[in-house]
């Protein structure tokens, strides 16, 4: 079994999958840095030069590669969601977790990374523009095993929630 961390842009789905693999010392893949790794270009830059539509592509393949594997961690990009072809990836071996947090604290978090990292909040970097994303993404989201709320909770407890829950179904020993 693999954990898949879906959820909006600055909703924390790399910090908790850091933390959540060395708790259940597991492996841990951060699709996003996989594709700048084979890719040797950032996100934003892919998003620049080739285009949203060709890093979903490259996205599909870094999250079937990926989900091959068992007892990893798996941090998907926010939009990973909107592909069948992933959720099919993540159906295959996965428990999947919405990180779910309010457009105004996605705005705060996002507004402290590092300039031009999110490509789709280049050009607009508001409250609308998150709301609208969310939106879109939100049937996406639902589709989720475990929703956790992460606005007022710290690390350790999304973490603590997460592998409480897959222990109770008999997926952690």
């Amino acid at each position: 079994m693999n954990i898949v961390l879906i959820g909006m842009m600055g909703s924390g789905k790399s910090s908790v999958g850091k933390a959540l693999a060395r708790k259940l010392k597991w492996d841990f893949f951060d699709i996003d840095q996989l594709i700048e790794t084979e890719q040797k270009m950032t996100v934003a830059q892919i998003f620049e030069r080739k285009g949203q539509e060709e890093f979903r592509k490259l996205e599909t393949e870094a999250i079937r590669k990926t989900a091959q594997f068992d007892r990893c961690v798996i941090s998907t990009g926010g939009g990973a969601i909107l592909k069948d072809d992933n959720w099919k990836a993540f159906a295959k071996n996965g428990w999947v977790v919405w990180l779910k947090s309010k457009p105004e604290v996605l705005l705060e978090r996002v507004k402290k990374s590092k300039p031009g990292t999110r490509p789709l909040l280049k050009n607009n970097l508001s409250l609308d523009q998150i709301q609208k994303i969310a939106e879109e993404r939100a049937v996406g989201y639902q589709k989720a095993n475990q929703i956790i709320e992460n606005d007022a909770v710290t690390l350790e407890q999304i973490v603590n929630q997460i592998a409480q829950q897959l222990k109770a179904k008999g997926a952690l020993t």
